[in-house]
């Protein structure tokens, strides 16, 4: 685990919760994706773009042409795919190829269109065939089965940190504002053909081709934790808002105040059936407070503390996120067993 950006105290640690230089490089990554997809062209989606295992090469279905399409043949395994959300593959009626059915298999019956194609073969009739699957307008009978093209089913409803290729590849073409619709084939190696390009390779391929490469984290800075509910509580002395959110394990997140804005909010940690009766502790001034909820927790200090502390420090953490969610600049948690009534804002 990288620990960046920790400025440590006496008696504890801040931790700033503006984006470190692992998260900036990964959303200007994003970003570049993004843009580069939106004006028509291609970008590599990778396992980890630092260090990767897998690229593929992915473009929009909608802007797919011969050009695009023999570049991916010529380049990949030639297994190109359409990943498309599964709500769309149940409405085109694609189902799952035999034996496909199981999890983390997407793979639907191929599929060629029906009309303006060939044998379905060559590149400008298997880009016909994924534009036609990106068509907002077509329906079940516009495909033959089966075909050349493999469309590829997208649950779109798991959290984006449960995303695979399938699920990134949707979600970077509808964040460029397009067709959710997009074809992916895996890069094959520069220096051996018979097997698929890792490492060195990926970065060679996408510095020739002049390609933004994407890794699949680089997709879940900043993104909201999963929250199964929120809503105010009135503490004697403050307003607070409690919030419940999934990381490792579930959590619960008290936040005691106005942290707006602030520096060095008091970060408090504790256990769930004392949260609240730790919260309306007399001399307090805004604060965080955080509670595992899946198991019992030792004293603030202890390995829960310790868990929590080092994932507010990871890029794409539900906790770091969270803290983020709560508006506050950065926080303080103090160690020795200090109270969170004797940290003291800065703010």
């Amino acid at each position: 685990m990288t620990i960046v950006d920790e400025s440590p105290t006496p008696t504890g640690v801040l931790i700033d919760l503006a984006p470190n230089s692992e998260e900036r490089r990964a959303l200007a990554r994003a970003s570049m994706g993004v843009s580069e997809l939106g004006r028509g062209g291609a970008v590599l989606l990778c396992d980890d773009a630092e260090q990767p295992d897998r690229a593929d090469l992915l473009f929009a279905a909608m802007h797919a042409d011969r050009h695009l399409t023999a570049f991916a043949i010529a380049h990949t395994s030639g297994f190109l795919q359409v990943a498309l959300p599964a709500t769309r593959c149940d409405e085109l009626d694609l189902v799952p190829q035999r034996g496909a059915d199981r999890p983390g298999l997407r793979h639907c019956v191929t599929v060629d269109a029906v009309e303006g194609i060939g044998t379905g073969i060559s590149a400008a009739d298997r880009a016909t065939t994924a534009r036609l699957l990106a068509s907002p307008t077509s329906t079940a009978a516009a495909f033959t089965r089966p075909g050349h093209v493999v469309p590829l089913r997208a649950d779109m409803g798991l959290p984006r940190r449960q995303h695979g290729f399938a699920e990134a590849a949707v979600d970077l073409v509808s964040t460029a504002r397009l067709v959710p619709a997009a074809m992916l084939a895996t890069v094959v190696g520069l220096t051996d053909a018979t097997s698929m390009a890792t490492g060195e390779d990926v970065r060679t391929f996408a510095a020739q081709h002049n390609l933004p490469c994407i890794g699949l984290p680089d997709l879940t800075v900043d993104v909201p934790p999963l929250v199964s509910f929120q809503l105010p509580v009135q503490l004697a002395g403050a307003r607070a808002q409690l919030t419940a959110f999934t990381g490792d394990v579930d959590y619960l997140c008290l936040v005691v105040g106005d942290v707006q804005q602030r520096t060095a909010v008091p970060l408090h940690i504790t256990t769930e059936d004392r949260l609240l009766l730790e919260a309306d502790a007399p001399g307090s001034g805004p604060c965080i407070m955080l509670a595992p909820r899946a198991h019992s927790t030792g004293q603030p200090g202890g390995r829960d503390a310790d868990v929590i502390i080092g994932q507010a420090h990871e890029p794409s953490s539900a906790i770091r996120a969270m803290l983020r969610a709560t508006g506050a600049q950065s926080v303080f948690y103090g160690y020795d067993g200090l109270r969170r009534r004797d940290l003291v804002s800065h703010s």
